[in-house]
Order: C-alpha cells, then structure tokens, then sequence
C-alpha cells in the first residue's frame, strides 16, 4: 500500500450485521448509521432510544469480525435532513445532540456546518449550502455562485460572529471537542450504561485504565431526577452546562437539556 497507515471510512447505509465483513477487508471503519438513528430520535422525542445499547449491539457484531475495528459516529450527512432542521431549530436539543456525539466511542464525524447551526431539508441542494463564514459581502472568500436559501445570515449566525460568543453552539462544540481530547477515558474507555430509572435522561460511564468519566444529560425540557450515580461524591466535574448538581436522599436532579461530565482519576 501507498500509505498502510490511511484511514479508509466506507458509507453502507445497512444494519451492522451487513456493515461487519466490511471490517474485516478492506475498510477501517464505516458511518454507524443505527447509532445516528438512534441518537436522533432520542432527541426529537426527548426520551433515550436506547442510545448505549445500540452501540453495545453494534461494538459486538463488529469486534466478532474485527476486534481492531475503528468507528465512525455522526449526527448527519451530506444526504439527510440538517440536525437543527430536524430539531426545528431548539437550540437546547442542538446542544444535546454534540453531548450525545462527542462522549460516545469512535471517531466523531461533525458535517461542516453543524457546529454553528446550519439548517437545511430536501433536496439535497439545501443540505449542502456554503458554510456561513460571516455576514453577507463581510467576507470576500464568501462562495458567491450559490444563493443560500435556508442557511445565510438571517437565519443562522455566522461563524465570525459565533467565535466572539462564548455561549455560541459553535463554543460548546469547541469546548466537548477539547474535553474529548483532554480525557483518555473518552477517547480508549469503554461504555456501560447507569441506569437512572428515568428514560427522559441518560447516563453512561466511560472508563479507561487512567480515568472514569460519567456523562449525565437531560433529553427533556423539564427537571428530572435519576438515580444517584454510586460513588458521584468521588467525580470532579469536567464541564457542567449548569451550576451545579444537587443530590438528594438517593436521587440527582438535572436541570431541562442540561449536560454533566464528572472524572475521577486513578493513580
């Protein structure tokens, strides 16, 4: 090979018992289309569509053909609705949907323009307008042969603005991106499913030889109660979307789409 250290990513838009032979030969990794599904519809309907167990399933069937398989995990692509379209523009869900990607095993794939919000539905035209660099005749490297229809600055907040912004969707991103790379546990740990006795929430542990990681995430718009993770007096907090976590006789309370990861280290 030219370069037997490439990463080859193959796009089979199958369930992962058909996607597993491709592991084996000749594809480093494919586009975990069931996990996209999955994490969508837990946000449109702010309840977990079983988020962790569609990974656990799909890890399985691939590790039987490949256990040095690699992953690829994506909200959407090139061909399917924009998330925030899909999540008619709820800047709360938007949120979510990075805390859903980012933590999870894999190589996270983010479609450009996700990151700052941009919208776009069928035909496919519309999903692949030019990213929103700044506002209108402010950049002159702005793609000018295409008029964007549903993505310009009217509608979504260009790029040079949301870098100033350090409550913009495109800060948060940049913020799970770095805590990602700052943690071993969310980068090599594996994935084990708390239960919170609450499907309007989720929560799940990362944990690699160095670190554990707890991700909390409230899918809902109101405040919900979980079960107490066993031992969250041990976890530092990483980054909270919210003040804090209030724990009470055996039950934590997250506030409406909010986002906890706490990490204990190990010696």
């Amino acid at each position: 090979a030219v370069k037997p250290d490439a990463m080859i990513v193959g796009e089979v838009w199958a369930p992962s018992t058909t996607i597993a032979p491709f592991l084996a030969n000749g594809l480093s990794a494919c586009f975990n289309f069931q996990l996209s599904d999955s994490i969508r519809k837990s946000l449109i309907d702010g309840i977990d569509r079983h988020i962790v167990e569609t990974w656990q399933q799909i890890h399985r069937n691939y590790a039987n053909e490949n256990p040095q398989y690699q992953d690829a995990i994506f909200l959407t692509n090139h061909d399917m609705t924009r998330i925030m379209t899909e999540l008619k523009g709820h800047t709360g869900k938007a949120r979510v949907a990075a805390a859903l990607l980012l933590p999870l095993p894999g190589n996270p794939f983010i479609y450009y323009g996700e990151e700052i919000g941009m919208l776009g539905d069928k035909p496919d035209e519309f999903i692949r307008e030019p990213f929103l660099w700044d506002l209108d005749h402010q950049d002159p490297d702005q793609t000018t042969w295409e008029i964007p229809w549903l993505s310009n600055a009217g509608t979504v907040k260009p790029l040079a603005m949301q870098k100033s912004d350090e409550k913009s969707l495109y800060n948060y991103y940049k913020t799970l991106i770095h805590v990602r790379k700052q943690s071993p546990a969310l980068q090599t740990g594996n994935l084990l499913l708390h239960d919170t006795n609450n499907p309007k929430t989720l929560a799940f542990v990362r944990t690699a030889e160095s670190e554990s990681i707890l991700v909390l995430i409230n899918l809902s718009n109101q405040t919900q109660s979980i079960n107490t993770y066993p031992g969250i007096n041990l976890l530092s907090p990483v980054y909270q979307s919210h003040d804090f976590l209030k724990t009470i006789n055996g039950k934590t309370y997250l506030q409406p789409y909010s986002v906890h990861i706490l990490s204990q280290k190990f010696k």
